[in-house]
């Protein structure tokens, strides 16, 4: 019977990961997607079997630490171009970036697993991206409009 315990999970995403990269390179190097195929199968294979349990809970929490990163980077994208395409005025802006940035430091403490020197880095990198963004909010929403008059003309 298998656990699915968090070193195993780990280990499956360490697989897929080796294996997904091999099988690229390899692909392009042979040219031939059966050589390509064993090879891969056979190099990640070795790579998760030889894993030690330090190296297991390293990969964790690195991969832990990009899954907040991209948790929080995505979505302060899709939302950054949305509220500067629209016609919202400043005030609400602002508000919604305070809130958006709370809501962030929120987030990234409720799944922190890093030390607290890495934790203190990142709380202090979040609380500058959203103190920029409220600072210099008329600047960002200008320069949009400055490029969508520029897009109306053409």
């Amino acid at each position: 019977m298998i656990e699915l315990t968090n070193e195993f999970l780990i280990r499956v995403l360490i697989f897929i990961l080796v294996y997904f990269i091999s099988f690229t390179a390899l692909f392009k190097v042979f040219g031939e997607r059966g050589v390509s195929l064993i090879i891969s199968m056979v190099i990640s294979i070795f790579a998760v079997f030889y894993l030690s349990p330090e190296q297991i809970i390293f990969a964790g929490k690195t991969y832990g630490f990009m899954g907040i990163f991209v948790a929080l980077l995505i979505p302060l994208m899709i939302v950054f171009f949305f509220i500067y395409m629209s016609e919202l005025r400043t005030g609400f802006r602002r508000f919604f970036w305070v809130f958006y940035g709370i809501m962030s430091l929120v987030l990234f403490q409720s799944v922190n697993n890093l030390s607290s020197d890495n934790s203190t880095l990142v709380i202090l990198g979040i609380i500058i991206i959203f103190s920029l963004l409220v600072a210099f909010d008329v600047v960002i929403k200008n320069t949009f409009n400055i490029r969508r008059n520029r897009i109306r003309r053409r």
